[in-house]
């Protein structure tokens, strides 16, 4: 019960916030330059679902390296599996994307097990990834202080070992599993498979970051020294609304650090609208894929 008050609570504060931003500068709305360019908002849906696609690819990559790296199932049947489950984290509670690939994977003959831990281990590849892309470009802006940049040292450090001794990897997600009173990981893990899983989530992100400065390009006028923080927010956005332990697909938690974030490009109004903007664009996109 109480657990349901706080989600709730913390999503009403987080629209609030929101609201009030969107609502307190609805003069600034009027005179703003919106485009709506439909041949751009086009191009940037097709760039979002190249990155949706690339990240199903990327788990069922990671579900064909599993146990002895044999694929006893068909790798469009686990994209399947993949993107048909995302849809579960609009629903209240963090268990029905997993609940959902547990069910449409068991439907093509993969275990609960290796799904389980091949979730946990291509979340851990695709946090890794964003946050290699979006915090050097938010670093790059004159209000961040630069100080800042010491921040990023562990971080490289953690990507540089877990790159050079992939076991390390397998035993941060065993110790996630533990957690989850599931079963070790048995893994095939090399080097080569690390990098490649890396590589392919940084390119994702890429993609994604390219297709969203293109969609905010699309609907407001965007300074062009503003594009790489652009992106950049709303990966960091996308991220931290996952890590929220207690929204439904970070609802309120991302349109929120959104619109903060984008406050340093737009008008706080117009960072508040495309927030809400960005949401509708992402859910279209998961919903055509």
């Amino acid at each position: 019960m109480w657990r349901r008050v706080l989600q709730g609570g913390i999503v009403a504060v987080a629209f609030f916030y929101v609201g009030r931003t969107l609502f307190s500068g609805l003069d600034e709305l009027e005179g703003a330059r919106f485009a709506f360019h439909f041949p751009l908002l086009l191009l940037s849906m097709v760039l979002l679902l190249v990155y949706l696609l690339c990240q199903g690819g990327i788990w069922a990559l990671l579900l064909g390296r599993t146990l002895d790296g044999k694929r006893p199932f068909r790798f469009g049947e686990a994209l399947g599996v993949f993107l048909i489950s995302q849809l579960g984290k609009y629903i209240p509670g963090r268990v029905w994307v997993l609940a959902g690939r547990i069910y449409f994977g068991g439907r093509v003959g993969i275990s609960k097990g290796r799904i389980v831990a091949v979730s946990v281990l291509a979340d851990l590849f695709s946090i890794l990834a964003a946050s290699a892309i979006a915090l050097p470009l938010l670093l790059r802006r004159t209000e961040v202080p630069q100080g800042a940049l010491w921040a990023l040292l562990p971080f490289v450090a953690g990507v540089v070992l877990l790159g050079l001794f992939p076991e390390g990897v397998k035993g941060i997600v065993n110790r996630l599993l533990a957690r989850l009173r599931r079963p070790p990981l048995t893994i095939v893990l090399r080097r080569g498979d690390f990098l490649l899983v890396f590589a392919a989530s940084l390119l994702s992100w890429g993609i994604f970051a390219l297709g969203y400065v293109i969609f905010a390009i699309g609907v407001v006028e965007t300074a062009p020294e503003d594009f790489l923080w652009v992106s950049a927010s709303h990966i960091v956005a996308l991220v931290l609304g996952f890590l929220s332990l207690v929204t439904p697909g970070g609802i309120g938690v991302r349109e929120g650090i959104l619109t903060y974030l984008l406050g340093f490009c737009y008008p706080a109004p117009i960072a508040a609208m495309m927030a809400v903007l960005s949401r509708l664009w992402l859910t279209i996109g998961e919903l055509l894929s």
